[in-house]
């Protein structure tokens, strides 16, 4: 079979890129955007073909469209291969978009849905823990929807080289933006929560106010009902450290004033409990020491700022403050986690950082009222302390197991001397007027943390093995009572 040298449509020279078709490169495109109901490429080369002025196929009788035929038929019959393909690449790329655009359909669904979830799940309280869990499923579907996107946008694209608008091509396109959009989000706001749960926040002075597993303090408001005390000396001061020590103040302010309603609440849980009458008091006694340091807390910014500040309302207590579970059991392991976060270790790093800012105080307002919070946060971790003993009398081996594992997640968060919104104020205050105001230089910050933490593991130890040793001596004595008692009743003895 002898092969054709020239494109039977124009005469052209065939090349060998053409392959085994009998129509040239541009021959082959212009039938194609004919096909398509375009107009031709420019670049196609002028067809030799007659100027027929046939207006019917000779061959199947449809009628023809410009330019003129080719031999007096239409492409589907003169080149029925191409057009052939040409229709099976079109619906297949058809489908794909139908598929995609389905499937774009379900996963906007769910991924809706689960954000709806989130924001159901954070309004409850939940924690970073499961706030980063709905992110990365969120994530997951936005990945999956990227990489659908970008396979069928290479399909399409490889099967419309002749379209000049081809919906499949624009489809897939659009989602391949907006699939990548999303995927980028998710991915960028999963790594700043979980940034954010390395590094951390600010420990404030108080104990926290949790409502469900979310960190309660109130707004600022301007009111000299909260101003009690000494008033700072800011003479000698610019107004970069006055504005950074007016925030720093702020926040521990409000989280004293927050500690006020949180030992309220370790009151009501002793209570339910059943506990001993002292430790009731203590609790009551701890929110009025809380009341003081917020006093002198909004004291001292009020002074930095030159205008008073106070706590406003806070009505997500409106709600109340959360329940215990109605089993004693749980009720007591609830009891005995909280206090040894928010009690023992985090009560005892208030105390031990307030003692190193008192060694660099030079103020004396600043002074006086870190002196009052070292004291008070040492008899509040105290107070902590004696009820994990009440739980763990109460509880024995299940609670016992609750804290141990407790204890592994002590000071995982790695929290900051200062917040992300404080950096900047910090970095552009004097570091030497901020130690003389009762503020730590980061790496002291640290250190302190960190032997806190120790001592708060090596105490928390101890405390489990005295009781485990109290209770052997408890269970062998009880042991030994039942024997003598047993052996004493008559007729048991031999002989």
């Amino acid at each position: 079979m002898k092969m054709n040298t020239t494109c039977v449509t124009c005469g052209s020279p065939l090349r060998p890129e053409d392959g085994n078709r009998e129509v040239c490169a541009s021959c082959l495109a212009r039938i194609r955007a004919e096909q398509r109901h375009l107009p031709p490429f420019p670049e196609a080369m002028p067809f030799a073909a007659a100027t027929s002025t046939d207006t019917l196929c000779t061959r199947c009788g449809a009628p023809l469209r410009a330019p003129p035929a080719y031999f007096g038929m239409c492409t589907s019959c003169a080149f029925p291969a191409t057009a052939r393909a040409d229709a099976e690449d079109y619906e297949a790329a058809c489908e794909t978009a139908a598929r995609l655009r389905k499937a774009s359909l379900v996963l906007g669904g769910l991924a809706l849905g689960m954000s709806a979830l989130q924001i159901f799940a954070v309004s409850r309280g939940a924690g970073l823990k499961s706030m980063a869990i709905s992110w990365l499923g969120f994530g997951f579907l936005q990945a999956t929807l990227f990489i659908g996107a970008c396979v069928a946008f290479t399909r399409a694209k490889r099967q419309a080289t002749a379209f000049r608008f081809a919906f499949p091509h624009v489809a897939s396109t659009l989602l391949l933006i907006f699939g990548a959009l999303g995927f980028g989000l998710t991915v960028t706001i999963t790594a700043l929560m979980t940034i954010g749960s390395i590094i951390g926040g600010a420990i404030p002075h108080g104990r926290p106010l949790r409502i469900g597993r979310r960190q309660i303090t109130s707004n600022v408001r301007t009111t000299g009902e909260w101003a009690y005390g000494l008033p700072p000396d800011t003479s000698k001061l610019d107004d970069a450290t006055k504005e950074a020590l007016t925030v720093l103040w702020l926040r521990d302010a409000k989280a004293e004033h927050a500690s006020v309603p949180a030992f309220a609440r370790v009151a009501w849980q002793l209570a339910a409990l059943g506990a001993p009458p002292g430790l009731i008091a203590r609790a009551h006694q701890s929110a009025l020491d809380e009341i003081h340091h917020a006093k002198r807390s909004f004291a001292l910014a009020s002074g930095y700022a030159r205008r008073p500040f106070g706590p406003g309302p806070m009505p997500d207590l409106a709600g109340g403050m959360g329940k215990l579970p109605r089993d004693r059991m749980q009720a007591l392991i609830a009891v005995a986690n909280e206090t040894l976060i928010d009690g023992a270790f985090l009560e005892s790093c208030n105390a031990e950082l307030a003692r190193a800012a008192l060694s660099g105080a030079r103020d004396p307002a600043v002074w006086e009222i870190l002196d009052c919070i070292a004291r008070d946060e040492a008899a509040h971790a105290a107070l902590a302390w004696d009820i994990l003993s009440f739980c763990i009398d109460g509880g024995d081996t299940p609670v016992v197991r609750a804290l141990c594992r407790t204890a592994k997640s002590i000071g995982l968060a790695r929290p900051a001397p200062y917040g992300p919104d404080e950096i900047g104020l910090v970095r552009s205050a004097d570091p030497e007027a901020l130690r003389m105001h009762g503020r730590l230089d980061p790496d002291t910050w640290l250190r302190v943390y960190a032997e806190c933490r120790s001592a708060v593991v090596l105490r928390l130890e101890h405390l489990l093995t005295t009781h485990n040793t109290n209770s052997n001596r408890r269970a062998m004595s009880e042991a030994q009572g039942r024997s003598d008692s047993h052996s004493s009743q008559p007729g048991t003895s031999s002989g």
